[in-house]
């Protein structure tokens, strides 16, 4: 798919350097009163959900442009959301206080995970699902890590720690569900083995500490890392050695967060001027960028397809967008 779209897109409109049209998208959802902070598709691509600082989860049918669900008063801030890679459980990363569990069927709370001695920030599901991951730090102690618990029962089985860490605040596994990488703080990056629990490596991303971690992604064989900075900066790590592959020059203002593919082609990121920023990820080459929010883009998220993108932002909304009716627009 994005092997005949990116040479038309690079022998047409970004040739020509200008943005042929305003980008529509597929779907729009306000009702938000705060900025957005994490996405999740369904594995399906039938149902979105968004949460931030509101402490509200809002889930979405995409086939109605209808809001199907919604939680509310929860205790905290939401930093993530996530379905079940098998669709049949959604959950949510509630900072500072607990990670709830829901049956998607019935939209009931399986159960809740918390810890009044410990901090959670971030939580995802195993590619298998029957696991949760969670990034976590004692209260008043310079230790970080990993807690993993039993999608079943809500059971702690197993903390992967490291001493002299920092506040870890986002975290990312590999397509095989063998690695895991989470960063935060002034850029340090730890770097796990799920099967034998152990973190096989940590290293400090950033060298500047006036220079502020704002986001990290991913690829899908978890071999690449980008950090991104307030400086701005965003560059690619090689997570088996901890070395810097390359600086990538980017001309957003600040990049917020980014997103790679599912066939890992294609990588976008997000800025503070509500633009996204295409790269190929053959070289990797900058295609160009577009704004579609007019506030800053703090989330975005692929379908499991890679045929749609979501974005959040401060302007309070959440679009939906058809990636083949999207790059037309992109502009250098």
């Amino acid at each position: 798919m994005y092997r005949i779209m990116l040479v038309t897109v690079l022998g047409g409109v970004l040739a020509q350097g200008h943005v042929s049209q305003s980008p529509v998208p597929e779907h729009t959802f306000g009702g938000h009163n705060k900025h957005l902070l994490t996405l999740a598709f369904s594995p399906d691509g039938k149902m979105l959900a968004a949460g931030g600082p509101e402490r509200v989860i809002r889930i979405f049918a995409l086939d109605t442009g209808k809001e199907v669900m919604s939680f509310d008063k929860l205790n905290g801030t939401v930093m993530s959301v996530s379905f079940s890679p098998d669709g049949k459980d959604f959950l949510a990363g509630v900072h500072a206080a607990e990670v709830k569990v829901w049956d998607v069927a019935t939209w009931k709370e399986r159960f809740t995970i918390n810890s009044p001695a410990d901090i959670w920030r971030y939580a995802l599901f195993s590619k298998d699902s029957l696991w949760i991951y969670s990034t976590w730090w004692p209260v008043g102690e310079r230790v970080a890590g990993i807690a993993v618990w039993s999608n079943n029962s809500g059971v702690q089985w197993s903390r992967l720690e490291t001493k002299d860490a920092p506040l870890v605040e986002h975290l990312a596994l590999a397509n095989d569900g063998k690695l895991a990488v989470a960063a935060g703080g002034i850029g340090e990056v730890l770097v796990w083995d799920l099967e034998k629990k152990e973190l096989l490596r940590k290293w400090r991303s950033i060298s500047d500490a006036r220079n502020k971690f704002t986001g990290m992604a991913l690829t899908g064989d978890g071999k690449t890392l980008l950090i991104m900075s307030s400086q701005p900066s965003a560059s690619l790590w090689n997570t088996s050695t901890g070395e810097l592959l390359s600086a990538l020059e980017t001309k957003l203002k600040s990049p917020l967060c980014a997103r790679y593919s599912p066939d890992g082609k294609l990588l976008v990121i997000a800025g503070e001027d509500g633009s996204l920023e295409f790269w190929s990820t053959d070289k990797p080459s900058r295609m160009g960028q577009v704004k579609v929010h007019s506030g800053a883009i703090r989330c975005l998220t692929f379908s499991a397809d890679g045929k749609l993108l979501a974005t959040g932002s401060d302007d309070k909304s959440v679009k939906v967008w058809e990636l083949l009716k999207l790059m037309p627009n992109v502009g250098r």
